[in-house]
């Protein structure tokens, strides 16, 4: 893929953007670094299961993008958020912010 190389740019961003929003809208709380270790935090090879099963709020979100039916499809243990962003037209990076805050939200 020609953008492939930004991949890792793009993941430094989701965090920054992460951090900025959260010192923002958390009375400035640093994201421990134990949210980053997390097996639950979700970087774009996050499968759509691991990503809808992260946190009960998760289903609101695959919602919003009327993509409900994604817990019963058959390639859910397969596919990544990186791939079912590109064939929905959704944004990469705003999904995985949306997914991750609320995951974050445990540790707040």
């Amino acid at each position: 893929m020609f953008f492939k190389h930004l991949y890792p740019l793009l993941e430094s961003k989701i965090r920054t953007r992460l951090d900025d929003l959260f010192s923002t809208y958390q009375d400035g709380i640093a994201i421990p670094d134990s949210f980053w270790n997390d097996p639950k935090y979700l970087d774009k090879e996050a499968t759509i299961d691991q990503a809808y099963h992260s946190t009960p709020e998760a289903k609101e979100i695959f919602n919003a993008y009327n993509l409900s039916a994604c817990d019963h499809c058959s390639v859910r243990f397969d596919e990544t958020l990186e791939e079912a962003a590109q064939a929905y037209s959704i944004s990469l990076e705003i999904w995985q912010i949306q997914l991750n805050c609320k995951i974050f939200n445990r540790y707040t």
